[in-house]
C-alpha cells in the first residue's frame, strides 16, 4: 500500500518584458509492502510485511519568460521532480529462479525513489493564428537511478557480452 499527500503553492509575477512563474510542490508519502516467501530461506509461513518507511519530498519549479518581441520569446524552466519505484521493488522478499543454471536467489531491496533535476531552454516563435515553433535544448540530471540488475548465463549467446 502507499499513500501520497501533496500540496502545492504557486505564485506568478509579470515585471516588463519578464514573466516569472514559481512553485514548490510537496509531498508525503508512506508505503507497506507485504510478500510471500516462497523460499526456505527465512520462511515466515505466509503473508509477511517486510518493507514499510515513509519521506517527504520538496520539488521546487519555475518558469521565466523573456518577450523579445510581440510574436517571439525565450523561455527559462528548472523543475525537480521525482519517479517512485514499483510496490514489488520495496520488499525484501526472497525468491528463487530455479529455470537458470546455477538456480539464483532474487533479493528485493529497499529502493529510494530517483529525483531529477530538469534544465530547459526554449525559444518561441508565435505564428498568429497558426500556431507555435518552438526549439530548445534540455540537461536532466538524475540521482538515485532505479536499474533492474540482469545476470546473463556464463553460456550461451549471451556469454559474449559478459
Amino acid at each position: 500500500m502507499e499513500r501520497v499527500t501533496a500540496g502545492y503553492l504557486m505564485n506568478a509575477i509579470d515585471f516588463g518584458r519578464f514573466s516569472l512563474v514559481t512553485g514548490v510542490r510537496f509531498e508525503g508519502t508512506q508505503f507497506h509492502s507485504a510478500s510471500v516467501n516462497s523460499t526456505t530461506i527465512n520462511p515466515c509461513n505466509g503473508l509477511c510485511v517486510l518493507a514499510s518507511g515513509s519521506y517527504i519530498d520538496v520539488l521546487p519549479s519555475a518558469s521565466l519568460r523573456i518577450r523579445l518581441d510581440s510574436n517571439s520569446g525565450i523561455r527559462l524552466v528548472y523543475g525537480r521532480g521525482l519517479s517512485r519505484p514499483l510496490p514489488q521493488q520495496l520488499t525484501t522478499a526472497v525468491s528463487l529462479d530455479t529455470s537458470t543454471v546455477p538456480s539464483t536467489y532474487n533479493i528485493g531491496a529497499v529502493l529510494k525513489p530517483e529525483h531529477a533535476n530538469n534544465y530547459d531552454a526554449l525559444y518561441e516563435r508565435y505564428l498568429t493564428p497558426l500556431g507555435l515553433i518552438q526549439a530548445g535544448f534540455f540537461y536532466k540530471s538524475i540521482t538515485d537511478p532505479i536499474v533492474t540488475n540482469v545476470t546473463l548465463p556464463s553460456t550461451g549467446p549471451y556469454a559474449a557480452f559478459l
